[in-house]
């Protein structure tokens, strides 16, 4: 009896040495990959993170199994004979943070040249492409090396989209938070572009969009296999236009009020109603008014110089356009938190009813907009149900 406690007490203790033996096993291998050293553009190092388009929270994980493919192909273009310098780089598509100080950003360039604007006008493309490698030292600029973009960056955008999948498998299955940056919806496409600081930025393109708007938080799940591309997503929206309650710091939501105008028409002439016009100055709203002028009441004509006039322009930008439902309400103005930031300027448009303006009728649509909020840019028209 004693000999068979002993042997049950052994066996206990070899099984949870195995399960141990195990766990060890993954964090050694965890381990070697990242003390394992690597030779990019001339240095050797031991890479501690990498992370995808330039969002520093969109990790590629220790278990991610791209991770040592991914940086061998980076070792192996570092290495191939250079091509000359282009104009303009994009943002890094993949960034690789190392010890001694260095990080290795990766991502197309380009020179582009201006052609002739002449219809059947015969021109050569001289436009130039290149991958780059940039090195930088404490976060300032070492040096950089430009590439030609051939099968090897085909692979390694192969292994980065892969290893992107593995991520997106592994996000939570209640689905990912994120912020709506960009909306489309026109005859060609009905897409949205969403930012998370964890999975940074993808296209989706959902059947139902729950009405978001620009500067929305949303909860989203991938329905498709592919996750580097505009791919099918379920869409929940979590703040429902009110953008206040979005916690975000890609959108700028700015100041607005707006007024519509109806009146019946005079002409036949039919205005452009996807399309918002800008003005900030009184002498160039006065004359443009003008040439509108015929298609206007007098009254109405009268009623938007004194609203709109030299005083208001003083402080305040106007923007207009003429509608296609009779009633609309104005649920957003939106601009990039940043600078350098590529999102459009946004003016988020609800339409309350399906019913038509009749033909013989017009509704100008005019917000107003504090001139000190305005970074400058046009804004786009963004019309949802």
């Amino acid at each position: 009896m004693k000999k068979l406690i002993i042997l049950l007490g052994f066996l206990c203790l070899l099984l949870g040495g195995c399960s141990k033996t195990g766990q060890d096993s993954v964090q050694e291998t965890k381990t070697l990959s990242k003390s394992k050293k690597y030779e990019i553009c001339g240095e050797k190092v031991k890479v501690q993170e990498i992370y995808f388009n330039n969002e520093k929270g969109f990790q590629c994980s220790a278990q991610n199994p791209y991770w040592d493919e991914l940086l061998a192909q980076i070792e192996l273009i570092s290495k191939k004979e250079k091509v000359d310098p282009i104009e303009y780089e994009f943002d890094p598509e993949i960034t690789v943070v190392c010890d001694k100080g260095l990080t290795f950003e990766l991502a197309d360039g380009t020179t582009t040249y201006a052609y002739p604007a002449v219809e059947g006008a015969a021109y050569e493309n001289r436009d130039k492409y290149a991958y780059y490698i940039r090195v930088l030292k404490e976060g300032k600029q070492k040096a950089i090396f430009y590439f030609e973009r051939d099968e090897d960056v085909i692979h390694l955008r192969e292994l980065m989209q892969a290893a992107i999948q593995f991520e997106y498998d592994n996000a939570p299955e209640e689905g990912i938070e994120a912020v709506v940056v960009m909306m489309s919806n026109n005859e060609i496409s009905r897409s949205c572009i969403v930012r998370s600081e964890e999975y940074g930025e993808i296209t989706l393109f959902p059947e139902d969009f729950d009405h978001v708007i620009v500067g929305d938080t949303i909860k989203y799940k991938l329905l498709d296999e592919e996750a580097n591309t505009g791919i099918n997503a379920e869409i929940k929206n979590l703040t429902q236009n009110d953008l206040s309650a979005s916690k975000q710091s890609y959108i700028k939501v700015l100041p607005y009020s707006y007024e519509v105008m109806s009146y019946k028409k005079k002409t036949d002439i039919d205005f452009r109603t996807d399309r918002l016009e800008l003005e900030y100055d009184y002498d160039d709203w006065h004359f443009v008014l003008g040439l509108e002028s015929d298609d206007m009441p007098t009254d109405v004509y009268q009623d938007l110089l004194d609203k709109y006039n030299s005083k208001f322009f003083e402080s305040n930008i106007l923007l207009y356009c003429w509608l296609k439902s009779t009633e609309v309400q104005v649920t957003a103005a939106t601009q990039p938190m940043e600078e350098d930031m590529y999102y459009d300027n946004v003016i988020s448009v609800k339409e309350l009813t399906q019913e038509q303006v009749p033909e013989d009728e017009e509704h100008m649509l005019l917000v107003t907009i504090p001139r000190d909020e305005w970074n400058g840019d046009s804004f786009d028209l963004y019309v949802y149900e």
